[in-house]
């Protein structure tokens, strides 16, 4: 992996994908990845580790929404496409950072369900 690389897990919902992959640490690349033009930052604890969810803001406002993240209860947390990693701080702020294969494997092997929706079956992932 190239050091301005980081290791993320990144879900799309359509055609629903998830993968573990290494991609730029740029702000290009996030918004090509994420496919959007605008994105934010929330953070949300799996397993009890912090981790950084980078989403499609703008995609919380259009009128076609596919749930992706929901919680226990579920409540919808984030909707379309997003990507998981860690962050790091540094003298200039919070940066994203690398998540490791084990964290990942972790995270892919138990965070993902079927959900019945009045418009079929979707995958989406639970915390």
């Amino acid at each position: 992996m190239k050091s301005n690389q980081i290791s993320v897990i990144l879900v799309h919902t359509a055609p629903f994908l998830v993968e573990y992959k290494s991609i730029n640490n740029d702000i290009d690349t996030f918004q090509k990845e994420i496919n959007c033009n605008f994105f934010d930052v929330k953070s949300f604890t799996i397993n009890d580790k912090k981790y950084s969810f980078y989403y499609d803001e703008s995609g919380l406002y259009t009128k076609k929404t596919v749930p992706s993240l929901i919680n226990k209860n579920g409540d919808i947390l984030l909707v379309n496409n997003f990507f998981i990693c860690k962050e790091k701080q540094t003298e200039e702020g919070k940066i994203a950072s690398s998540l490791t294969a084990d964290e990942a494997k972790a995270i892919m092997s138990s965070h993902f369900y079927n959900l019945n929706t009045t418009d079929g079956v979707i995958k989406v992932m639970m915390i």
